[in-house]
């Protein structure tokens, strides 16, 4: 991945975009992962169904998006948020809540 000048992101050598998906219902993560497994372009790398082990996943695959609900168990995604700026790498992180 290759990063341009005004933010916008080139996939070099046909790699696909690896996402993170966090959130505590497996069934929505379910369909997130086969609506993003359909595009040729992108990839779910890993899921989380709570904050410590989003904030792991984080930390141990390397992600280019991670789609971030607030409403976690045992730690909420404003704390996965705040642990993420230590982190020296981090993907780029899209908030939602139902």
């Amino acid at each position: 991945m290759v990063k341009t000048q005004n933010g916008g992101v080139i996939l070099s050598g046909g790699g696909r975009l690896r996402i993170g998906l966090a959130d505590d219902n497996v069934g929505f993560c379910r369909v997130l992962q086969e609506f993003f497994e359909s595009m040729s372009e992108m990839k779910v790398a890993a899921v989380a169904h709570d904050g410590p082990t989003a904030l792991e996943m984080v930390r141990n695959v390397d992600l280019d998006a991670l789609l971030l609900d607030i409403i976690l168990p045992k730690l909420d995604g404003f704390a996965v948020l705040e642990k993420t700026r230590e982190l020296p790498k981090r993907p780029r992180i899209i908030v939602f809540s139902a």
